[in-house]
């Protein structure tokens, strides 16, 4: 992933590469490179909804201290 790429943009590939790894007629060498392309996208999904929890999470902690 050298270029930007959005959650949402990482999720629409992730499915695409499900899909793939579900095909029978992908090669074991494809699958084997697709399989590493989806671990990859699933690192960063997960590394972006940790930054995400982590924000709301101050974010509702400022709110807490407000009240």
């Amino acid at each position: 992933m050298t270029k930007q790429q959005t959650f949402e943009q990482a999720i629409a590939k992730l499915e695409s590469v499900s899909k793939q790894l579900e095909d029978p007629s992908t090669s074991l060498d494809n699958a084997i490179l697709a399989f590493e392309e989806g671990i990859s996208l699933i690192r960063f999904c997960k590394d972006t909804l940790s930054k995400a929890e982590a924000r709301i999470s101050v974010l509702t902690d400022e709110d807490d201290e407000e009240v």
